[in-house]
């Protein structure tokens, strides 16, 4: 097993780590950290769905990649929502569910293909809203700040890498090569995130659920 590989599935570990102890103090959170613990369960769960069709059945899990950034887009948009006080993000949220829903419909190729402009624009989105809040918490102290910090790294760099799909459909073994190492920097990225919305719940939580 190849070190990135090893470091994947430590980092499906440490997501399901996160999503046990967030959900431990579930009771005693905010709504916003409700949220934010929902959004864990629906990715591990979208994760573990597609690590069972592909090392179980030996299918594809390319269908699961849009169920995944579609519940990314909206638990993230409710929790910034939320964070943001902000009603306009729930507007944003519905429109772009409602113009995914005619995308789909419009091409059902997208269904097992790759929806690129969906994907850049709903995480486009997210990020926006990751920098809002930066901002915010510039002007005074704002909770979150450590989870806010993984989201807008993590998919700014899932964004460029994404986006494309190029690297999920193509046959070129000279263009596969060379963009496993971009690949291979998501699964560095998305590890960074899970580590860090540990040291989030470490830092601000641990205290509340012992």
């Amino acid at each position: 097993m190849s070190p990135i590989i090893a470091l994947s599935y430590f980092t499906d570990l440490i997501l399901l780590l996160n999503l046990i102890l967030f959900f431990r103090g579930y009771g005693k959170h905010s709504l916003a950290l409700k949220i934010f613990s929902w959004y864990l369960l629906a990715i591990f769960m979208n994760q573990l769905a597609a690590t069972l069709l592909v090392k179980v059945w030996g299918a594809s899990n390319l269908s699961l990649v849009h169920i995944y950034f579609i519940l990314q887009f909206i638990f993230l948009s409710l929790f910034y929502s939320i964070l943001l006080q902000n009603k306009f993000i729930k507007a944003v949220l519905a429109i772009g569910c409602v113009a995914l829903v005619f995308q789909y419909i419009l091409d059902k190729d997208l269904v097992y293909g790759f929806n690129g402009i969906g994907i850049a624009l709903t995480q486009l989105l997210i990020i926006i809203y990751a920098l809002i809040y930066f901002f915010k918490a510039l002007q005074n102290k704002s909770p979150y700040i450590i989870i806010n910090i993984g989201i807008f790294f993590y998919l700014l760099c899932s964004t460029l890498i994404f986006s494309s799909g190029a690297f999920l459909t193509s046959k070129n073994e000279v263009f596969l090569q060379n963009y496993r190492y971009i690949w291979e920097l998501n699964i560095v990225f998305y590890f960074i995130f899970q580590v860090l919305i540990f040291i989030e719940w470490y830092k601000n939580y641990r205290k509340k659920v012992a």
